[in-house]
């Protein structure tokens, strides 16, 4: 029984640092993605794969229509 007890604790005692671990890295993690996302030149990166996704699916839209016929 007494072991039994102390693992319990020893599990309690994991979850409890790894949820503080977890919770660490996840604050680092949005304060990086916020600071990204505030970052012009991200902004540059995003609009010119935004270019690059519509001329893309432009040509593929031209040559869908093309082969209907």
């Amino acid at each position: 029984m007494k072991g039994k007890l102390i693992f319990l604790a020893g599990m309690a005692t994991g979850l409890l640092l790894g949820s503080q671990a977890a919770r660490r890295a996840y604050q680092r993690m949005t304060a990086k993605v916020t600071e990204l996302w505030g970052d012009p030149a991200m902004h540059d990166v995003i609009a010119q794969a935004e270019t690059i996704a519509r001329n893309a699916a432009s040509v593929a839209q031209s040559d869908a229509d093309g082969h209907e016929a």
